[in-house]
């Protein structure tokens, strides 16, 4: 994660603190109106960012939401120009270098914002890191997903065979 998707969600984790506090006053009115000023600044942000998405050019468009930070609060607003799947696509190509590293790969099967389905392959002991590294990747793009579901389709080695890692820069 980028250092602006951290300070973004420290930020957020900051706003639903306070949040927490209005809502754990015993006042009713100044709870009440807490909440309308959250929704109403909110709405004023969403519409904000709706308009300048209607005026920005498909390439700035791509650009806003490549950015972690205004990915983040794209998809907080629910304006992500991109669906779910080609977020985690875009995420795992991203990646894959990575997966190839511990000795293994990941293709996703199907992503909706609330379930994602990959499947693992390659070394079948690489697959608890896979799925660390695809949860992890996962989250980042489809923050409210409910469940990331695992095929594993692990190829054995072939008969008389030992897999062995690939050393490179060894002399």
């Amino acid at each position: 994660m980028s250092a602006n998707g951290r300070e973004f969600r420290d930020r957020l984790a900051r706003v639903e603190a306070l949040v927490g506090s209005l809502e754990a006053c015993p006042d009713p009115v100044a709870r009440e109106a807490s909440r309308d000023l959250v929704r109403t600044l909110l709405d004023l942000h969403a519409e904000g960012l709706a308009k300048v998405l209607a005026l920005a050019d498909s390439p700035l468009v791509g650009r806003l939401a490549a950015d972690s930070l205004l990915s983040s609060l794209l998809l907080l607003h629910g304006l992500h120009p991109h669906t779910a799947e080609q977020r985690v696509h875009a995420a795992l190509e991203r990646t894959r270098s990575r997966f190839r590293s511990l000795g293994g790969d990941v293709e996703l099967l199907s992503a909706t914002d609330e379930v994602v389905r990959v499947r693992l392959g390659g070394d079948p002991s690489a697959g608890p890191d896979l799925r660390a590294e695809v949860e992890t990747l996962v989250i980042e793009a489809v923050p409210d997903v409910t469940a990331i579901e695992f095929e594993e389709a692990y190829a054995p080695p072939a008969a008389g065979r030992v897999p062995l890692p690939l050393l490179r820069g060894v002399t």
